[in-house]
């Protein structure tokens, strides 16, 4: 019984002595002499050159053992930019040494990532730096801590064999920003997100993972909120999106910020707006050859939106084959009206927009623009396949409300042809182009008919004096002219 205890006590005696030996060893590693190594698999990994400023562990009953470092930059492919790619102030990964060492198994508690900067590209081909990381056979030197350069001479290393499986139960990422330039446009797109706050819960390398995000991108306040799953594929350098939901908020929209970032809206002229857009994404798959694949629905609800690209109602009188129009009317029109038009202003009462979109085309199933004075209704197709020019097939049409009507009728008889049965001028239009250079064509076939047809009507009626001659010939030209 007496040699029982002592060799009880002497099991645990050892394994204090054993814990307290690592907990030493851990203490006292000198991190930073491992980063040359980490470093060569990441530029055989990813094709990228990694620096660390300073990398240090440190020991915690509650969280195991915690890797820190400092100042970490990854360099950018040169194919698309000299500049890091991404930069990171300070990175923290814990590491759960029970299952480590019991399990068998890589369990990380957390990852805090605290001031990265990422910087996005898109290339005139559609390709994008992101997925762009491949494994490198034998290259250059590698930076490493202080400057240091390390050589590389194994072979290509596969990011599936060098990437350890295991879990994250949680990523936090507070104040990032990220760039983002397209090339593909002409002048290049540009956009900065910034104060974002990313989260992952159990993230794994092999299986999805939910995530949720909140930024600053077109305003001073949070303006982006998006949660979905996601799945990595690392043999093909690609991911899945599944269930995201983006919700927009426009109340705090800075005008010079979402003008640079989307061209087709700097050419409206965007001043401000208020409401919501929401997107909703069911599927998106995306590898190093860019978008392979997308189901994705928007709506978009704004009001109290002011554009001063030049004002609608003036572009639609514009399109009456009738010369001088908007000069001819401007005087008998309502107050209002009068200021919009001369100061090239549309203020947009509402617009509600619905679309779904594919790979290859964005379907605008309806677009309605409403103001004082019209409204607009629009669909049709994007092309996004042909990117960068982005195609435009749309066609719609602008209705000017029964106020204006009465009042450019009573000053141009002539207009009286293009009022529908509901006491609104109707002009069709379609929109050819590209997003950049949208080309609105005013339907002058259309235009014309229904200006002759009118004109045609009110000679023959005077011309046969008969009222009830008249009615009959009024009959007439709309029965034959039906759908014409």
């Amino acid at each position: 019984m007496k040699i029982f205890k002592i060799v009880i006590i002497g099991v645990v005696v050892l394994f204090f002595i054993s814990v307290a030996g690592v907990w030493i060893f851990l203490s006292t590693l000198d991190v930073n002499r491992y980063i040359p190594d980490v470093a060569k698999v990441v530029f055989q990994s990813t094709g990228r050159d990694l620096k660390v400023g300073h990398a240090g562990l440190t020991l915690s009953l509650t969280k195991g053992v915690a890797l820190e470092l400092k100042d970490v930059s990854l360099s950018d492919d040169k194919r698309f930019s000299d500049k890091l790619f991404l930069r990171i102030g300070r990175l923290v990964l814990a590491m759960d040494v029970k299952a480590a060492l019991i399990d068998k198994s890589i369990v990380v508690p957390e990852v805090i990532v605290v001031d990265p900067e990422v910087m996005i590209i898109r290339a005139k081909d559609g390709s994008i730096n992101v997925s762009s990381m491949q494994p490198q056979a034998a290259s250059s030197a590698v930076n490493t801590v202080g400057g240091g350069a390390v050589g590389s001479s194994s072979a290509a290393v596969s990011p599936v064999a060098t990437l350890p499986v295991l879990l994250v139960k949680k990523i936090e990422v507070t104040n990032a920003v990220v760039h983002y330039i397209d090339r593909t446009f002409e002048p290049n797109v540009s956009a900065d997100a910034s104060k974002i706050m990313f989260n992952v819960n159990n993230f794994s390398l092999t299986a999805p993972f939910d995530f949720s995000l909140g930024a600053v991108v077109f305003s001073s306040e949070p303006d982006v909120n998006v949660t979905g799953r996601a799945a990595l594929d690392m043999t093909n350098f690609g991911a899945r999106l599944d269930a995201v939901k983006v919700l927009v908020t426009a109340d705090h929209i800075q005008a010079i910020e979402l003008n640079n970032a989307l061209p087709m809206i700097k050419a409206a002229g965007f001043k401000q707006a208020s409401g919501t857009i929401n997107l909703e994404i069911t599927k998106a798959l995306v590898s190093a050859k860019g978008l392979e694949a997308l189901d994705a629905q928007a709506t978009v609800g704004l009001k109290d939106l002011i554009l001063d690209g030049g004002n609608i109602l003036s572009a639609g009188l514009n399109s009456i084959p009738l010369p001088g129009m908007t000069e001819t009317v401007l005087a008998d029109l309502p107050v209002e009206t009068q200021a919009d038009m001369k100061s090239g202003i549309t203020a947009v009462d509402r617009l509600d927009v619905s679309v779904k979109a594919d790979k290859d085309v964005i379907t605008l199933t309806s677009a309605e623009l409403s103001t004082r004075d019209l409204a607009v209704s629009t669909s049709g197709r994007i092309m996004l396949a042909g990117a960068p020019e982005m195609g435009l097939d749309l066609s719609g049409k602008l209705l000017i409300a029964p106020k204006v009507t009465d009042a450019l009728v009573n000053k141009v008889p002539e207009l009286s042809g293009l009022k529908s049965d509901d006491g609104r001028i109707d002009l069709p239009f379609a929109v050819a182009g590209t997003v950049i250079k949208p080309k609105v064509v005013p339907d002058a076939k259309y235009l014309t008919k229904k200006l002759l047809i009118s004109s045609g009507k009110k000679e023959l009626q005077k011309a046969l004096g008969d009222p009830a001659v008249g009615k009959a010939v009024d009959q007439l030209f709309n029965t034959f002219f039906k759908g014409k």
